[in-house]
């Protein structure tokens, strides 16, 4: 069955129903995203997971995005939270692991003195 625009069909392994979530489409790299936006969910799954922030909060971090969005956006992350949790992880590392291996500047590093 076609959906609107805005909404991605997900088919649940566990069960045969399909799950349909507003405001979220997932682009070519296969990404989920906020419909209409470059924010992409796992952005605000990590400001909710990592910081704490409540759907209220983001919304002000995220000054274009609406509760609705939001709140759909923590919905999919919760119907995906394992898949999502190791993209988190795997983020988490590559970052560090960049951080930790990253030589500064050698202007920045004159400047700093």
């Amino acid at each position: 069955m076609p959906h609107g625009k805005g909404q991605t069909s997900i088919r649940q392994c566990s069960t045969s129903e399909t799950m349909t979530y507003p405001h979220i489409t997932i682009n070519p790299r296969g990404i989920p995203c906020i419909d209409g936006t470059r924010h992409r969910v796992i952005d605000i799954v990590a400001d909710h997971v990592a910081h704490g922030y409540s759907a209220a909060q983001i919304v002000e971090q995220y000054p274009g995005l609406t509760p609705t969005q939001v709140h759909t956006a923590l919905a999919y992350y919760y119907d995906h939270q394992t898949e999502l949790d190791g993209a988190l992880m795997a983020s988490y590392t590559q970052t560090e692991h960049a951080r930790h291996h990253h030589t500064p500047h050698p202007k920045l590093v004159a400047a700093s003195r």
